[in-house]
């Protein structure tokens, strides 16, 4: 439920695109650093 309301506000808000290349900048990363090691 709380996921869920995360998401619905990121859509509503304008900043949405940027936190959503915030979001997978950081999973790229951390799959990356999971790679690496």
């Amino acid at each position: 439920m709380r996921t869920n309301r995360l998401l619905a506000s990121l859509l509503l808000s304008d900043n949405y695109t940027i936190d959503a290349k915030r979001m997978l900048a950081k999973i790229r990363f951390v799959h990356f650093v999971i790679r690496v090691t």
